[in-house]
């Protein structure tokens, strides 16, 4: 058997080559397709994600926002229950001041009273013993 000539063996690596060629430009028209879908659904991906990620931080900032506000509420409800106590305690004291003042003259009277129970004692001795002794 003989060899091919070389116009046959270049011919059929010219047609080898072109059949070689058309499958790696089909290969790379459908990659580039792919890549390009790819690229498309990571975008809408991305932008789907991103828009999560903004409701998120806003509901976040909601949620803190809210908290916030009724921390204040509690603060301010204990400085008025604070104000309150205060106002309470300055009406105990002053109203302690008052019965402290009335229990001194209380006590002033009790020791006029023991004084006058004192004298009036005395005095009950002294008309006993100037009375007759009892006959009988």
């Amino acid at each position: 058997m003989s060899q091919p000539r070389p116009e046959s063996r270049l011919s059929e690596i010219e047609s080898k080559m072109a059949i070689q060629d058309a499958r790696i430009r089909e290969l790379h028209d459908d990659n580039a397709e792919e890549f390009r879908a790819l690229r498309q659904t990571m975008e809408a991906n991305f932008t789907s994600v991103k828009q999560e990620i903004k409701q998120e931080i806003k509901r976040v900032e909601d949620d803190m926002k809210s908290s916030f506000l009724d921390i204040g509420k509690a603060f301010d409800l204990n400085a008025n229950n604070i104000e309150a106590v205060k106002q309470d305690v300055g009406r105990l004291e002053s109203r302690l001041e008052s019965v402290e003042t009335r229990l001194g003259a209380v006590e002033t009277d009790v020791k006029s009273i023991k004084t006058t129970q004192d004298e009036h004692g005395t005095m009950l001795r002294e008309i006993l013993d100037r009375l007759p002794p009892k006959q009988g």
